[in-house]
């Protein structure tokens, strides 16, 4: 299973797997929907 995780950047959130950015997200509120459905920790960079 990939480590998975959303690196806050403050203006964008990444999420990564295995040091690799998978996605990015402009919205905020995408980020914490998506963490939470997939139990998905936010870490701030």
């Amino acid at each position: 299973m990939a480590n998975w995780w959303i690196f806050d950047r403050g203006d964008i959130l990444c999420l990564m797997a295995n040091d690799s950015t998978i996605a990015v997200f402009q919205c905020r509120k995408d980020a914490e929907l998506f963490s939470e459905q997939f139990d998905i920790k936010i870490e701030k960079v």
